[in-house]
C-alpha cells in the first residue's frame, strides 16, 4: 500500500471504531434521557444526520466526493479504473453478462450467492 492509502485505511478503521462505541454505547444515553421514544427517535436522527454531514464536508476537502460524483462519465471512469484491483472500470457488458448468466438456467443450483462485478473496486478498500 502507498503511504497515503495506509494513512486513508488507518483513519478508516478508527472511524469504524468510534462508531461502533459510539453506537454500542446509546442503549445507556438512552436510558439516562427521560422522554417518549419518538422525540429520542427524533434527535437521534438529527445527530447522525448531521454527524454524518460533518463527515461529508470533512471529506470533500480533498475533492474525492466531487470526482466521484462527476457529471462527466470521463472522470467518474478514470477514479474507478484507478481505484479498481483490475487497473480499469468495468463496462456494461461484463454486467449484463452476469445477468444473463444469473438468469439462465445454468444458475438454477445457485442460491445465496453474492456476485460482486466491480473490477475488485471494493477489494481494493478492504
Amino acid at each position: 500500500m502507498k503511504r497515503t492509502e495506509a494513512g486513508g485505511h488507518r483513519l478508516g478503521v478508527a472511524l469504524v471504531t468510534l462508531s461502533a462505541v459510539i453506537w454500542s454505547t446509546a442503549g445507556f444515553f438512552t436510558r439516562l434521557i427521560a422522554t417518549d421514544t419518538w422525540t429520542l427517535l427524533f434527535w437521534r436522527s438529527v445527530f447522525g444526520a448531521v454527524f454524518l454531514l460533518a463527515a461529508l464536508v470533512w471529506q470533500e476537502r480533498s475533492g474525492a466526493l466531487r470526482a466521484i460524483g462527476a457529471t462527466n462519465a470521463a472522470g467518474t471512469r478514470a477514479i474507478q479504473a484507478k481505484r479498481s484491483a483490475t487497473g480499469r472500470a468495468i463496462e456494461s457488458d461484463e454486467v449484463a453478462s452476469c445477468v444473463s448468466f444469473l438468469c439462465s438456467p445454468l444458475a438454477r443450483n445457485l442460491t445465496g450467492e453474492i456476485l460482486t462485478v466491480d473490477g475488485g473496486f471494493a477489494r481494493a478498500y478492504l
